[in-house]
C-alpha cells in the first residue's frame, strides 16, 4: 500500500493558510492566527482554528475528511454593538463564501454558524462573531 495522498498534515494545513489569507486581505482585522496570541484588545481579530475531523470511506480508493474550521473574530473597542460588529465583519462572510473551495485547497467549504454576541471574558466584555465552517477534504490511497 502506497501513502494517501495529500499526507494528513497537508489536507487541512493549506486551507487554514488560504482562509487566513482571504481573510487579511479585506484589511478590516489588525490579527488573524490561530489564537495562538493573547488578544490586547487592540482592534479587530481573527482567529482560524480547526476543530473537529470526520473520516469516512467514499469510494473504492478515497477518504472523505470533514473538518469544521472556526472563524472567531472579535474586538473590544469602546461603543461597538452587536449591529455595528454585522456591519463592519459581514464582509468576512461575503469573502469566504467568494470561493467555496479556498483556492483549490479543499474539496468545499461552507457555514453552518454565523452567531454575533457579547462576550464575557474575566472583567473585559467583547463584542464577537462566532463562526463554523464545515469543510470537505479528499484524500486518495491505493490499496
Amino acid at each position: 500500500m502506497s501513502y494517501p495522498d495529500p499526507l494528513m498534515n497537508d489536507l487541512i494545513e493549506p486551507v487554514l493558510a488560504e482562509i487566513k489569507a482571504e481573510l487579511e486581505s479585506l484589511n478590516i482585522f489588525t490579527q488573524v492566527d490561530e489564537g495562538e496570541d493573547a488578544y490586547r484588545g487592540e482592534g479587530p481579530r481573527a482567529m482560524v482554528m480547526p476543530g473537529r475531523y470526520i473520516i469516512s470511506v467514499a469510494a473504492t480508493r478515497m477518504l472523505r475528511h470533514v473538518v469544521t474550521i472556526y472563524v472567531v473574530m472579535i474586538t473590544n473597542e469602546s461603543g461597538v454593538q452587536p449591529s455595528d460588529l454585522r456591519k463592519k465583519l459581514g464582509p468576512a462572510y461575503d469573502k469566504l463564501m467568494q470561493d467555496v473551495t479556498h483556492n483549490g485547497t479543499c474539496f468545499k467549504c461552507f457555514p453552518s454558524l454565523w452567531y454575533p454576541g457579547f462576550i464575557q471574558w474575566g472583567e473585559d466584555t467583547y463584542v464577537g462573531i462566532l463562526s463554523q465552517w464545515e469543510t470537505e477534504v479528499h484524500q486518495i490511497f491505493n490499496i
